[in-house]
């Protein structure tokens, strides 16, 4: 019984992580850097907030109606971008904290200690799995 439970554990973390995977990202090409959603599409002609780094500071780019981003430029809204194509003020780069959003590498975190915690505790998590409640402890 045990091992049963152990696997239903490990077959739960395992969906939960596939989940949580996202291949939204930076790219380039020989045009320049756009950014890829993850999702088979991109921003065009829009600021956007991205933490390309997961450092929790994200930068505000500006997309081209071709979905680039503008560098060492002036937006068409009046904004200046710099070398990387991040919105700079007076020479320097404006940044936001991203309110805590988790990243991949805090979202690995996050699964690693509710498997212990669930290893741990056995016993309860096969009672939770038995009676249908969720097994976030």
């Amino acid at each position: 019984m045990f091992k049963k439970g152990l696997s239903v554990l490990f077959g739960g973390i395992l969906s939960l992580s596939v989940c949580f995977t996202s291949f939204a990202g930076w790219r380039s090409d020989g045009n320049g850097w756009w950014f890829d959603n993850g999702n088979g599409t991109w921003p065009a002609s829009c600021w956007l907030w991205v933490d390309g780094n997961q450092d929790g500071q994200a930068e505000c780019y500006y997309f081209q109606q071709n979905g680039y981003i503008l560098t060492n430029a002036s937006t068409p809204d009046g904004y200046t971008v710099d070398g990387n194509g991040a919105w700079v003020v007076n020479g320097v780069v404006q940044r936001r904290a991203t309110g805590g959003l988790p990243t991949r590498i805090k979202r690995r975190e996050m699964l690693r200690e509710i498997a212990i915690k669930l290893l741990i505790r056995p016993r309860n998590l096969i009672h939770r799995i038995r009676t249908g409640w969720l097994f976030i402890i």
